[in-house]
C-alpha cells in the first residue's frame, strides 16, 4: 500500500554535494520507484524570520512559509529525518 512520505533534509547548507543531500536524493528515488507519494524539504532553502521573543513563540502567528511545512506532517503517513551529525567535530569545508 502506497505511503505519503515527507524527507525533511536538514543540512544548513544547501550546496548539492553535500553527503545529507545525495541521502535524501537517493530515498526520494528509491521511495518513488517503489510507488509511494514523496514530497521533500530542503530546510536551508526555506526563508522565514526568526522569533524574536517568547511572546512570538506562544501568541504568534506563525510565517506562511512555516505553516506550509506544518501542513506536509498532517499530509504524511511517514516522516524521514536527514541532518548532519557532527559531534563537536569541525574541519574546513
Amino acid at each position: 500500500m502506497p505511503k505519503k512520505i515527507l524527507i525533511i533534509e536538514g543540512h544548513p547548507d544547501s550546496s548539492p554535494q553535500r553527503f545529507d543531500h545525495a541521502l535524501a536524493e537517493s530515498y526520494l528515488a528509491g521511495a518513488r520507484d517503489a510507488g509511494h507519494d514523496v514530497r521533500k524539504v530542503d530546510i536551508a532553502t526555506l526563508e522565514f524570520p526568526w522569533l524574536k521573543s517568547g511572546q512570538d513563540f506562544y501568541k504568534g502567528k506563525p510565517p506562511q512559509v512555516i505553516a506550509e511545512q506544518q501542513e506536509l506532517f498532517l499530509w504524511a503517513d511517514h516522516v524521514v529525518i536527514i541532518y548532519p551529525l557532527w559531534l563537536g567535530q569541525c574541519r574546513p569545508c
